[in-house]
């Protein structure tokens, strides 16, 4: 597999209004069920959202009557990503007793550090065999190089872009910064989605782990076998 290391693992969910989103028991149940994930929680009336906040471990959730969104920063892998995941949505899907969903995807971020921008370049430059004549006209400074595409595996749409980035990460706690971090780095950003009318079971059983699969099957795999390490 290309040694990465994740940024973000996001999942958004769409769905019809569920009308228990409505009884503030149903909410609160929610978020005591989760607590241990999101320790931090909070109603807001404007938005007619729950959320969620686990401020030390990078977890963030928003939940509404039609949609939701689970974000895990610099996830350690995906196993981790999955148990936090699973706990989420079944506790959403129970409590607000949905059926169908109209689209769920999970967006993965994940990034192949460099030592500079133009060794991100270069890879994607071998990656997609690049002709160098044609961008040594344009000069040196180029950034954002990259190439998108999309395909399907079984009922799911892939989306892929792959570019090279300059990423600046900054963390504050108690107004204070403790983390100002640029990398330079290959980015691979990918979404795997279902969309129609998508069964609860699907979602609950096997969404995740086919999403997963998809991810490391093809994604990783055609990164590989395409380029040089």
């Amino acid at each position: 597999m290309p040694n990465y290391s994740f940024s973000k693992i996001f999942i958004e969910a769409r769905y019809s209004p569920a009308l228990f989103f409505n009884d503030m028991n149903k909410i609160q149940l929610i978020a005591d069920e989760l607590i241990e994930l999101f320790p931090i929680y909070t109603f807001e009336p404007n938005q007619k959202a729950l959320v969620l906040n686990n401020i030390d471990k990078h977890y963030a959730a928003n939940i509404l009557a039609n949609r939701f969104i689970l974000d895990v920063d610099e996830p350690i892998n995906f196993d981790e990503f999955k148990e936090i995941a699973d706990k989420f949505i079944y506790s959403i899907i129970t409590n607000l007793n949905i059926k169908t969903m109209n689209r769920i995807g999970m967006r993965t971020l994940r990034g192949m550090n460099k030592k500079n921008i133009g060794e991100a370049n270069n890879f994607i430059k071998n990656l997609f065999k690049f002709d160098d004549l044609l961008f040594n006209k344009l000069g040196s400074d180029i950034n954002n190089l990259g190439i998108t595409f999309s395909f399907r595996s079984d009922d799911y749409t892939i989306a892929v872009n792959i570019r090279s980035n300059s990423m600046q990460t900054i963390e504050m706690k108690d107004n204070a910064m403790v983390r100002n971090e640029t990398v330079n780095q290959v980015l691979v950003d990918s979404d795997v989605f279902l969309e129609g009318t998508i069964d609860i079971d699907t979602v609950s059983n096997r969404f995740i782990n086919d999403v997963i699969k998809i991810n490391n099957n093809k994604i990783d795999n055609f990164i590989k076998n395409v380029s040089i390490y």
